[in-house]
Parts: C-alpha cells; sequence; structure tokens
C-alpha cells in the first residue's frame, strides 16, 4: 500500500531530522521552523484528516486540557460542509506519541496557534509544502498533481485509509 510505505518513509525522515536539530527554513528564508513542530503538524493533519487551515491557524493552547490530554475544542471554522468543531478527543489516551510531539511544541506558552515558527509566526501551509517538498522520499511514485506531497494530501490519505475500514465517513 503507497500510504504505508510513505508513511514509513516520511516518519523516518522526520526522525532523522529531529535527530540532527537542524532548524529547516520555511517557505522563506527567514521563516524558521524546529523539525519537531513540523513532525507534529503534519502527523496531526494525518492522523485527523484535517484541513491544513483547521491544524495551522484554528489548533489553539488555550481549547487544550494540558493537565488531562484532551483537545477540548479545535474549529473547523465556518461553511465546510458536514463539519462541527471536534470536541473531547482524548488524544494522551488514544495517541500517545502525538500528544508527547505536542506538549513538546507547545513549550511554555499559553495561548496562540500550537504550530508557529521559532519567531511566533503561524506556520502556512506554503512552509509545509515546500518541506514536503524539500525532505519527503522522492522514490515514491505519487499520483497528486504536483508529484509531491501537498498539505491537501494528507487528508487524502486519510480518507483513502478510512475507506478501507468501511468508514470513509469518519
Amino acid at each position: 500500500d503507497i500510504n504505508v510505505a510513505l508513511l514509513k518513509s516520511t516518519n523516518k525522515i522526520k526522525s532523522n531530522l529531529i535527530s540532527k536539530g537542524e532548524i529547516l527554513e520555511g517557505s522563506v528564508k527567514k521563516r524558521k521552523i524546529t523539525p519537531e513542530t513540523y513532525d507534529a503538524a503534519t502527523e496531526m493533519m494525518y492522523e485527523f484528516g484535517s484541513r491544513g487551515k483547521d491544524t495551522l491557524d484554528r489548533l489553539m493552547i488555550e481549547n487544550i486540557d494540558w493537565k488531562n490530554g484532551v483537545i477540548e475544542e479545535w474549529s473547523t471554522g465556518y461553511g465546510h460542509k458536514g463539519t462541527e468543531a471536534r470536541i473531547n478527543i482524548p488524544l494522551k489516551e488514544v495517541i500517545p506519541e502525538l500528544w508527547n510531539k505536542l506538549v513538546k511544541v507547545k513549550g511554555d506558552r499559553t495561548e496562540g496557534q500550537l504550530f508557529k515558527t521559532i519567531a511566533g509566526e503561524v506556520l502556512t501551509r506554503n512552509d509545509i509544502n515546500k518541506l514536503n517538498k524539500q525532505y519527503l522520499p522522492k522514490d515514491i511514485v505519487l499520483t497528486g498533481e504536483k508529484g509531491t506531497i501537498q498539505i491537501v494530501d494528507y487528508r487524502r490519505m486519510a480518507t483513502t485509509d478510512a475507506s478501507k475500514t468501511g468508514r470513509a465517513d469518519i
């Protein structure tokens, strides 16, 4: 399965980036991003099939119960067909490895968007797309329009995986 191969390869690459500890460059050179932030943001998009805007702009630190590991509210914005805010997601219990990544990304901040550059700017789809193009596997043939993994592809992968379980509606 292409998603499984891609995820294994991607996880290894992101793990190596974290081990090296080198700061990554976003859509423009001045946008510095930690590899941990890149890893956690892309994993959230894949695990939840969330839109980039939902993950990068609407996942707020103050809407997460950091003591109990629960995302209390995660807005999906207005006007999206068939979507409502995600509420009471027991992330620490269900995906503890991802929860630990979020805790590290949050650091000592108490409010604002979770995924930010080192300078405190909100991560953008252009940042993620640039990093994907730069770091993700070139040996896996992708059928997307651009031949690289774009931010929208995380949602598509989650939908594809859900449909294989007979639950594309989740």
